[in-house]
């Protein structure tokens, strides 16, 4: 399977190598597309949400979570409490931020692999500013139904996460000793903001990367069912 994964990969980049060369316009016009998009729209939603999410895990805020929210959290998801804050911020701000929170959570001891794992499940969500506004208000032309539609991605989000609460192995991070308290001295939290900051600028680069990769391939493509929809 690995090795099919590969081949295929391969295949992917030979294509879009072979239609930069044979149909350049297209593909160029599409990377200046995508860049644009990022400008005005990628980097300045996710860019303050990135750094926000880091802040809350770096200044502890994922302790008193998991202190207090653990018995909401873990007989309904099978997460420890500081899981809240992966799915607040996967709730509010949207793709891909719930799932760097919980890949956070791991990083710093406050939850398990597996945990993070039945994070991955729920807290990785599309934003409501996408589903309301672009969706709803500017595609179907109505508020009322991007509301519908975001309140069922969301319904459809929980029920995920209660049907993989009992998803892999037995561990429980309620036994695990948690990280302990950050100093908040104004030097630490100054280095923890610079810390944010450079962990966000690389984040959203790597997402801003995919968004051209994919819509240069999306532009190598040949004409199908549905590709009017693309841009």
């Amino acid at each position: 399977m690995e090795r099919f994964f590969k081949t295929l990969l391969l295949v992917c980049i030979i294509y879009i190598a072979s239609a930069m060369v044979i149909a350049p316009v297209g593909c160029i016009s599409a990377a200046r597309e995508a860049i644009t998009l990022c400008a005005n729209v990628v980097i300045p939603s996710l860019f303050p949400f990135f750094i926000c999410s880091r802040l809350f895990i770096s200044l502890g805020a994922a302790k008193p979570a998991s202190r207090y929210l653990s018995k909401i959290m873990r007989p309904v998801f099978g997460v420890p409490g500081g899981g809240a804050i992966a799915m607040i911020i996967g709730i509010i701000s949207g793709y891909p931020l719930g799932a760097s929170c919980a890949v956070s959570l791991y990083s710093e001891g406050y939850c398990t692999k597996t945990e993070a794992e039945r994070l991955l499940t729920f807290c990785s969500n599309s934003g409501p500013l996408f589903i309301i506004g672009a969706v709803g208000t500017g595609i179907l032309g109505s508020r009322n139904l991007g509301i519908l539609l975001y309140t069922a991605h969301i319904l459809a989000a929980v029920l995920t996460g209660i049907l993989f609460r009992n998803y892999g192995t037995s561990d429980c991070s309620d036994s695990l000793r948690l990280p302990p308290s950050p100093d908040i001295s104004t030097k630490n939290t100054a280095a923890a903001i610079g810390t944010a900051v450079s962990d966000s600028v690389d984040s959203i680069f790597k997402v801003c990367g995919f968004v051209i990769l994919f819509a240069v391939f999306s532009a190598a493509l040949p004409p199908y069912p549905g590709s009017e929809f693309v841009y």
